[in-house]
C-alpha cells in the first residue's frame, strides 16, 4: 500500500473505532479487516475501543467475535501503559470460558499485553514443588496422570512459558521419568500426546518404548478428533521403530474393512521407518500388509492410507523428524499405492471411513494428488472422468497436467 492509501484506511478505522453502535457482525468484520490491514497505525484508539467493547458485548458475543476480540488484543502490545492496564483489568474481569480454544486466545492476549511475566516468574517455584511431588511416587495412578497434566500444561496453562522453562531444565533421568509417567497416565484421546510420544522416541530407550505398545491400537472411532487420535496412533507406531522395538503380536485381527486396512497401514509405518533395516527388508516385511491393503482396495484401503499420511497428521514426520520418504507410505511405495488409487477412482462410491464423519471428496482427492505424483500416462483417461465433476474437476486438471509434464520430460 502506499503512504496515502495508508493514511486513508487509518482514517477510516479511527472513525469505526470511535462508535459504540457497531453490531456483532459489524465488530467481528472491522476486527478481520483490522487483521489484515498490516502497517495500520491505531494502537492508540484501538487499545481503548477493545476495553470498551470487551466490557460492553462479551457476554452476548458469539464465539467466532470473542476469538477476534483476543485476537486484536494481541496487536496491543505496544500501547501506552495505561492504556494496556485497563485493557487488561477488562480481559482479567471476564468469566472463565469452558472451551479450550477460547481460553487459550485469552491467555496468549494476556501474555501479549505483558501480564502474565512477573506471575510466571514468581510460578516457578509452583511447578518444580508439583513435579517433586510427582517423582516421589512414579508407580501410582494418580501421580502419572499429575505427570501428563504437568507435560499438557507446556501447551494450554496461563503460565506455559513456565512449564516449558522449568521442564526443559530439569536433569535428563527427572525428565525421562516425568515422560514416562505422563505417558502412562494419558488416555488415546488426550490432546498433546502425541508429541510426548515424539519426545519419548528420541530417547531410543526399551523401557521408553515398553510404555507406548498400548497407543499402536486402533483409535476409538467415535473419536471427537480424528486427526489427534491418528497422529497419536502413527506416532505410536513410528517410534517404536525408531526405539527398535517389536510391534505386538496379532496387530491384524479386525473384520471391518477399514479397521484392517488402519491396522495395515501402522505396520507399514513401523517397518519403513526401522533405520537398523535395509530397504529390500522393509519391503519384505511389509508384504503382508499390503496383501490386506489389496483385499480391500475398493472399500477401506484408501481411506486408511489418506488417514495415515502427512497431509492429514501432518505434524507427526516433523515431531519426528523423519526423511521425506519415510513420512508417506505413497512416497515408499508409490506403484503399490497408485495401483489402489486407480482401484479407488473406478469403484469410488464404495469407499467407507474409519471414523464417524466420512468425506468421500477428500478421500478422493488424496487419490487424485497420489495419481499426480506417481501416476502413468494410462491413467490420464481415468482421471478425464472427473474433469467435469464440480468438486473434483480443478484438482483432477491439475493432476492431468503433471502426469503429462512429467511423461514429456522424460
Amino acid at each position: 500500500s502506499t503512504p496515502f492509501q495508508m493514511q486513508t484506511t487509518s482514517r477510516v478505522f479511527r472513525r469505526l473505532l470511535r462508535r459504540d453502535d457497531l453490531s456483532c457482525g459489524q465488530l467481528y468484520l472491522l476486527l478481520r479487516l483490522l487483521r489484515l490491514s498490516h502497517g495500520t497505525d491505531i494502537t492508540d484508539i484501538l487499545t481503548p475501543f477493545l476495553a470498551r467493547t470487551i466490557e460492553l458485548h462479551w457476554t452476548h458475543a458469539p464465539y467466532h467475535l470473542a476469538l477476534e476480540l483476543m485476537f486484536a488484543v494481541c496487536m496491543c502490545n505496544l500501547a501506552s501503559e495505561t492504556d494496556k492496564a485497563a485493557l487488561i483489568q477488562a480481559i482479567e474481569s471476564l468469566p472463565q470460558p469452558r472451551n479450550v480454544f477460547l481460553s487459550t486466545a485469552i491467555v496468549d492476549a494476556l501474555k501479549s499485553l505483558g501480564a502474565l511475566e512477573q506471575s510466571e516468574i514468581e510460578y516457578h517455584s509452583t511447578i518444580h514443588e508439583e513435579i517433586s511431588q510427582c517423582l516421589t511416587s512414579p508407580n501410582e495412578n494418580e501421580s502419572c496422570a499429575m505427570a501428563y497434566s504437568i507435560y499438557s500444561y507446556q501447551f494450554d496453562h496461563p503460565f506455559s512459558n513456565a512449564y516449558r522453562e522449568v521442564l526443559s531444565e530439569l536433569p535428563d533421568h527427572e525428565r525421562k521419568l516425568l515422560l514416562m509417567m505422563a505417558v502412562n497416565g494419558a488416555q488415546y484421546s488426550d490432546f498433546f500426546l502425541d508429541t510426548l510420544i515424539a519426545n519419548l522416541a528420541s530417547y531410543k530407550d526399551p523401557e521408553v518404548g515398553k510404555c507406548l505398545v498400548r497407543f499402536t491400537e486402533l483409535p476409538p472411532t467415535g473419536s471427537s478428533s480424528p486427526q489427534n487420535a491418528v497422529g497419536v496412533f502413527v506416532s505410536s507406531h513410528i517410534a517404536l521403530a525408531k526405539i527398535g522395538l517389536p510391534l505386538p503380536d496379532a496387530q491384524i485381527t479386525i473384520d471391518s474393512p477399514c479397521a484392517e486396512s488402519l491396522a495395515a497401514c501402522g505396520i507399514v509405518l513401523y517397518w519403513i521407518n526401522r533405520d537398523d533395516l535395509d530397504e529390500d527388508t522393509k519391503r519384505s516385511r511389509c508384504r503382508h500388509a499390503f496383501s490386506i491393503l489389496h483385499s480391500h482396495r475398493e472399500d477401506g484401503a484408501i481411506p486408511a492410507l489418506f488417514l495415515c499420511d502427512p497431509s492429514y497428521s501432518f505434524w507427526v514426520s516433523r515431531q519426528l523428524k523423519m526423511s521425506p520418504e519415510n513420512c508417506s507410505i505413497a512416497s515408499f511405495f508409490p506403484n503399490e499405492v497408485a495401483d489402489l488409487c486407480r482401484c479407488a477412482l473406478n469403484r469410488s462410491t464404495e469407499l467407507t471411513g474409519y471414523f464417524r464423519h466420512f468425506d468421500r471428496i477428500e478421500h478422493l482427492r488424496f487419490v487424485i494428488d497420489v495419481l499426480a505424483r506417481h501416476g502413468k500416462n494410462a491413467d490420464l483417461s481415468l482421471l478425464r472422468q472427473y474433469v467435469d465433476d464440480r468438486n473434483l474437476g480443478t484438482r483432477v486438471i491439475e493432476a492431468m497436467k503433471m502426469i503429462e509434464e512429467r511423461f514429456t520430460a522424460s
